[in-house]
């Protein structure tokens, strides 16, 4: 973030893009979006108890809903050992 922050201080202006599969926190995602980027959200919202779960929980809790977006590489990334990654199970 630091080296993103220092660039667009030189041309003057942020970014457009995506941070694929974001897992960090709240400061981390609010560093992103002041600079121009979607988050990109993977199969860690679908499992409790994990780091990334906890701290994304509140960074999606806190800002807009419109500066994330769900990945879309299903199943790859699927949420539990041996399971699909569905949109459906954002839900359970």
């Amino acid at each position: 973030i630091q080296i993103l922050t220092t660039a667009a201080g030189r041309r003057g202006g942020g970014f457009r893009g995506i941070v694929h599969s974001f897992s960090g926190g709240l400061t981390e995602a609010k560093a992103y979006v002041d600079l121009g980027f979607l988050l990109s959200i993977g199969p860690s919202v679908l499992k409790p108890g994990s780091k990334s779960f906890d701290r994304l929980k509140e960074a999606m809790l806190k800002l807009s809903p419109s500066v994330f977006v769900f990945e879309t590489d299903a199943p790859d990334q699927a949420g539990k050992p041996g399971s699909l990654a569905h949109p459906s199970r954002l839900i359970e």
